[in-house]
C-alpha cells in the first residue's frame, strides 16, 4: 500500500477572503498564497461556522457545528468526547505537529501532539492606569527576540495603542514579528521530520489578527491612501441592529471611542493589517521553500484557511464582533494537492 501523504494546514486569525491578490484586491501583495490559489482548489465561497476563534477552530478539528461540539464562545473547553482531526491522525499512523496558535482546549486534543511549538506566545496586554507595563518572566518568542538583542512589546505596552484602534507597525526587524517565529518553528518541523513516516502539521499564524503590528519592511509596506474603500455608507449602523451601535459605542473594549476616530486612523489601521496579511504570506515562503527543499512537497497537500473574519473599518468597525455578515464568516479556502491543477470552487 502507497504511504499517505503529508498534510500541511495553515492558518491564519481575522483573515478576510477579499485581502488576497488572488481574489482581487488591488493593493496586497500576497505571492506565495496566490501561486498556492494557482496551483490548486480555490474555494471562493467558503464560510466559517461562527465569527469567533475557539468556536471555529472547534468545528474546524471536528467537523461539526458548534452546537454539537459545544464550543459557543472564546473561553469555553472542547468537550472530552469530541474527536479531532489531529487525533484521528495520530491514530492513523501520522506523525503530528502542531506550531503556533490552536486555540484548543482539550485534553485529548493535546495528547495526540507529538510535537509542539510557540503555543500561547501572543502576550495580551490589560490596560493599567500607571502605564507600566513590564514582563517578568518572558514566553518563548519574546525569549528568542530578546536573544537577538532587542524586547518584544505589544498591546497596550505600545505607543498610543488605543487611540491608532491597535494599529502600532513595530521599528524591530521582520524576523523579530511572532508569524516569522512561528515560520521558523514550522521549518524546524520540517528539517527534522522523518521523510519515511507520514506528517501532520498544523501550521497556526497568530496574524493578521489585532493589534496591527508588522515589522521590518513590512511596516511601511503599504500607505494609509492607498487603501481600498471601506464597505459602509452613512446610515450604515442605523439600518442594521441595535447590537452594532452598542458594540461600536462600548465603553469598555479595548479599542473604545473608534466610534469618534477620524478616517485618517482607520485608514493607518487598515494599511497596517495589510502588512500583517503581507508579513504572514512571507513567513509562510519560507515553510513552503523548507517543504520543496527537503524533497516533502511533491508528498503533502497544503490546506491554507483563516478562522474567521475581520470587520477592518467596514459599517464603521474594527476587528471581530459575534455578527454574521460576509466580512466576518466568508474566509479563503486553498487546497492545493501534489501536481493536482488548478481550479477555482
Amino acid at each position: 500500500m502507497a504511504r499517505p501523504p503529508n498534510i500541511l494546514l495553515v492558518t491564519a486569525d481575522h483573515l478576510r477572503h477579499d485581502t488576497l491578490g488572488c481574489h482581487g484586491d488591488p493593493v496586497i501583495q500576497t505571492p506565495n498564497l496566490d501561486a498556492l490559489a494557482g496551483r490548486g482548489a480555490d474555494f471562493t465561497h467558503y464560510f466559517v461556522q461562527n465569527p469567533v476563534c475557539q468556536p471555529s477552530r472547534a468545528s474546524l478539528l471536528t467537523g461539526r457545528y458548534p452546537r454539537h461540539h459545544g464550543v459557543r464562545h472564546n473561553g469555553s473547553r472542547l468537550d472530552e468526547n469530541e474527536m479531532t482531526l489531529v487525533e484521528f491522525l495520530h491514530r492513523a499512523g501520522y506523525a503530528t505537529a502542531v506550531v503556533g496558535k490552536h486555540h484548543v482546549s482539550q485534553a485529548r486534543f493535546q495528547s495526540a501532539i507529538d510535537y509542539g511549538a510557540a503555543h500561547g506566545c501572543r502576550r495580551n496586554w490589560h490596560e493599567r492606569e500607571d502605564g507600566r507595563y513590564v514582563v517578568e518572566q518572558r514566553n518563548e518568542f519574546e525569549e528568542y527576540v530578546h536573544q537577538r538583542g532587542y524586547e518584544y512589546h505589544t498591546g497596550y505596552a505600545l505607543p498610543g495603542f488605543r487611540e491608532q484602534l491597535g494599529a502600532v507597525p513595530s521599528d524591530l526587524p521582520e524576523d523579530c514579528h511572532i508569524d516569522a517565529y512561528v515560520g521558523l518553528k514550522g521549518r524546524e518541523y520540517l528539517a527534522q521530520a522523518d521523510p519515511d513516516q507520514p506528517f501532520f502539521l498544523w501550521l497556526g499564524f497568530y496574524g493578521p489578527h489585532h493589534p496591527y503590528v508588522p515589522s521590518g519592511r513590512f511596516g511601511a509596506m503599504y500607505q494609509p491612501e492607498q487603501m481600498p474603500p471601506f464597505q459602509r455608507s452613512e446610515d450604515d449602523l442605523a439600518r442594521k441592529p441595535v447590537e452594532y451601535r452598542l458594540y461600536q459605542q462600548c465603553q469598555i473594549h479595548k479599542y473604545r471611542g473608534f466610534a469618534t476616530a477620524p478616517e485618517s486612523v482607520f485608514q493607518a489601521m487598515k494599511a497596517a493589517y495589510y502588512g500583517m496579511v503581507s508579513q504572514l504570506d512571507w513567513a509562510l515562503g519560507g515553510v513552503l521553500d523548507t517543504l520543496a527543499e527537503r524533497g516533502l512537497a511533491d508528498h503533502t497537500i497544503v490546506v491554507f484557511t483563516s478562522d474567521h473574519g475581520e470587520f477592518l473599518g467596514d459599517h464603521g468597525l474594527p476587528a471581530k464582533a459575534p455578527f454574521l455578515l460576509d466580512c466576518m464568516l466568508r474566509v479563503p479556502c486553498l487546497i492545493a494537492l501534489p501536481d493536482g491543477p488548478a481550479t477555482e470552487v
